[in-house]
């Protein structure tokens, strides 16, 4: 879940179980009348090509479509795009700008078009998640809110769940280990009982230029933790080295009177 402005919605579950009650009342997600037309949003990767001339000679795909995100804007007319950030400021600010420049040179520099700012790669620093208080699934939890569809399908999230048991285990084993050094680990876990569900979980994603320099940070909506990059004055921090400096010289001074 992500957005261009902040979105936040209670932690929730959907649970498989509850899978034949919304396939058997779809209006309740459906419009009431079939739409005529769909705006196609592209995802503009971290590494993806925004210029043809950017592709590695190695790495051109020559299947008759387009590759690079001009190309794409220019077969397609794209006007609406999700753009995956790095949560560093320069190097964010650099991307957007190109994405900027291609987008308007293509489209004109006056031509509508929108954008999402996807800042999930900064997701992993701001866990963990109450993931056990979740709540049964509502639609009434998203009521009013600009949110997207899941980004992770159900199997790939399951792997990514083996994946990091195996390592948590792995690192259990290790510590197990005698000695500081070990090689060759290997463990051979079997998992029994999984269930899978998807979880919305609340994030605060946040962009702000101060001092002209841009910034970005992604907060937890239910433990406030912060990740990304935030200004600091190098004053502030001076003068605060000093001031704990003259309090640690003054404290040795009445210690050496005594």
């Amino acid at each position: 879940m992500e957005g261009d402005q902040p979105t936040i919605n209670p932690s929730s579950v959907a649970n498989r179980k509850a899978a034949p009650a919304v396939a058997s009342a779809p209006a309740a997600f459906l419009p009431p009348e079939p739409l005529r037309s769909l705006i196609s949003r592209h995802t503009v990767g971290l590494t993806d090509p925004l210029t043809d001339a950017t592709i590695p000679a190695g790495e051109r795909v020559d299947d008759g479509l387009p590759q690079s995100l001009e190309a794409c804007v220019r077969t397609y007319g794209l006007t609406h795009f999700k753009i995956k950030l790095w949560g560093d400021a320069a190097r964010d600010h650099d991307r957007l700008r190109g994405v900027a420049d291609v987008i308007e040179r293509h489209l004109g520099p006056e031509a509508p078009y929108a954008f999402t700012l996807d800042g999930n790669e900064n997701f992993k620093a701001i866990e963990p998640f109450p993931t056990r208080d979740a709540e049964r699934y509502d639609t009434a939890f998203l009521s009013g809110h600009v949110v997207e569809h899941y980004q992770v399908v159900l199997v790939e999230a399951a792997q990514r769940s083996l994946d990091q048991m195996r390592a948590a285990l792995t690192e259990m084993c290790a510590r197990q280990i005698p000695g500081d050094t070990y090689r060759n680990l290997q463990i051979q876990p079997s998992f029994e009982g999984r269930t899978f569900k998807h979880v919305l979980v609340p994030v605060w994603v946040l962009a702000y230029t101060y001092s002209a320099k841009p910034y970005q940070v992604v907060v937890n909506g239910v433990t406030g933790a912060i990740a990304g990059r935030y200004p600091y004055s190098v004053w502030k921090i001076v003068a605060l080295v000093a001031f704990v400096l003259v309090i640690a010289a003054g404290l040795l001074a009445t210690q050496d009177w005594r």
